[in-house]
């Protein structure tokens, strides 16, 4: 296993295909940020918070690039804000993925999406 660091798909050193693709990006409408505790606010990166208006605008840039990166029946991964959940199934169904599961965390919240490579 290798891990890279960087805005996105740009921090891989070479291209080729990956058999494992997980993302923690960045989720949280920007129009919730005022709902967030002060322990989180004040403490993590805004850039680290994020995903724009929706929450989705990392997550959108990911799906778009997953057909180059992603080896067929490779495993995607990805952490979500829970009332996303729906739309990000969608997006990785029209992007060709399959296998589509939306995972709970321990408070029973959709939290995690996976999806395999077509």
């Amino acid at each position: 296993m290798r891990v890279f660091t960087g805005d996105l798909f740009a921090a891989l050193p070479e291209r080729c295909g990956y058999d494992v693709i997980a993302a923690n990006p960045p989720y949280v409408p920007s129009v919730h940020g005022r709902q967030l505790a002060p322990e989180i606010l004040d403490h993590e990166p805004h850039l680290a918070l994020f995903g724009g208006e929706d929450g989705l605008a990392v997550i959108r840039r990911i799906v778009a690039a997953l057909g180059g990166w992603l080896l067929p029946g490779g495993l995607f991964a990805t952490e979500i804000d829970p009332p996303q959940s729906d739309a990000v199934a969608t997006m990785l169904e029209e992007a060709g993925l399959h296998h589509i599961r939306v995972e709970r965390d321990l408070s029973g919240l959709h939290r995690h999406v996976t999806a395999r490579g077509a």
